[in-house]
């Protein structure tokens, strides 16, 4: 029985380490996924029992039009700032370590 777990683990400990870009592409296809999980169920509400049960209408096909745009600038707009937050921070926290080995 232990041979075969020291097997396991030995071939989970063989594999290969995320790369950045497998990480990034990770988190980033999550952003997607829960977006426009928020943004269906935005949509399809007013459709549905409890949609009536509060008061909602469903909005022309134009409002999707314009959701749809929104939404991607939204997305855009969130990896453009999380590709600078941590390209001048990063910058900053390994300019800050090296001072610290210094002194």
């Amino acid at each position: 029985m232990e041979a075969g777990f020291g097997k396991v683990a030995q071939t989970v400990g063989d594999q290969p380490k995320e790369t950045e870009f497998e990480r990034e592409l990770t988190q980033f296809s999550f952003l997607i996924a829960s977006t426009f999980l928020v943004v269906f169920l935005a949509c399809v509400l007013p459709f549905t029992f409890l949609g009536s049960l509060f008061g909602f209408v469903p909005p022309p096909l134009s409002f999707y039009a314009v959701l749809v745009g929104l939404v991607a600038c939204y997305l855009v707009m969130v990896e453009v700032t999380k590709r600078w937050f941590y390209r001048r921070y990063s910058t900053l926290e390994e300019q800050s370590a090296g001072q610290s080995r210094s002194a």
